[in-house]
């Protein structure tokens, strides 16, 4: 049989569209088996988000720190965002990206320093390291941009058991590789995707679940208020 989950079905002390439960309008019982069929995921997450990775620390004579707001960038707004908030506590900054090289540069007619070593640094999508930099009027980030807040995202059902695990040790349930951009529908399925399937070795019944979507370090996704679903199958023999 099939079941289909739709966060907007959720119980009313849930957390939210990406960390809920769930009530079934009837259990599913003897179920020895069960695949991923389906999955709807709306692109609605920030690359840039407070409180995460939205802090940038420099120098020029007096420590200053800005705070880029909570979105969606691409590499020109967010360049254009940070040059802004640097020239609004200070004065002479530049922030531009190469579009051959990929990389980001922050300029100055004076000598400044920058520190990507704060709490919540921005050092990652800028392509820079975690680390300070000094002595300089000009700094390249030695690495690409990664705007991407991850390359794929993880769904937990307790229920259903977490024994998969990544490289984080995080453990879940199913694995979403991330193929669309900001504003798209993410839909993963057999077609596009692989097969994933859970065979248990005892047969289990199940009459709710408990429903997480993650990134790879176990912190719940935002999809800022938007629902998403997803389709199982369960190889069952019975159901009441």
């Amino acid at each position: 049989m099939h079941l289909h989950i739709n966060s907007l079905k959720r119980t009313t002390a849930s957390a939210g569209s990406t960390d809920y439960s769930v009530i079934l309008p009837y259990s599913i019982t003897n179920f020895s088996s069960i695949s991923l069929k389906e999955v709807l995921i709306p692109q609605t997450t920030y690359n840039i988000i407070d409180g995460v990775n939205n802090n940038l620390s420099f120098n020029d004579g007096t420590d200053e720190s800005i705070s880029v707001p909570s979105g969606n960038y691409s590499i020109y707004t967010l360049c254009s965002e940070i040059q802004s908030l640097m020239n609004s506590t200070s004065s002479g900054y530049t922030v531009s990206f190469d579009p051959t090289t990929f990389k980001v540069t922050i300029s100055n007619s004076a000598t400044f320093s920058l520190s990507f070593t704060t709490s919540k640094s921005i050092w990652k999508p800028l392509g820079f390291t975690k680390s300070d930099l000094t002595g300089h009027m000009s700094y390249t980030g030695p690495n690409a941009v990664q705007l991407n807040q991850s390359m794929s995202l993880f769904i937990q059902i307790s229920e259903l058991g977490i024994e998969n695990q990544n490289t984080t040790g995080l453990q879940y349930t199913f694995k979403i590789p991330v193929t669309s951009t900001s504003g798209e529908i993410n839909e993963i399925n057999e077609t596009n995707s692989y097969l994933q399937c859970i065979k248990y070795p005892s047969e289990r019944s199940i009459n709710q679940l408990t429903v997480r979507l993650v990134y790879e370090d176990g912190n719940v996704v935002s999809l800022n208020g938007v629902d998403w679903e997803m389709l199982l199958e369960f190889d069952s023999r019975e159901r009441y």
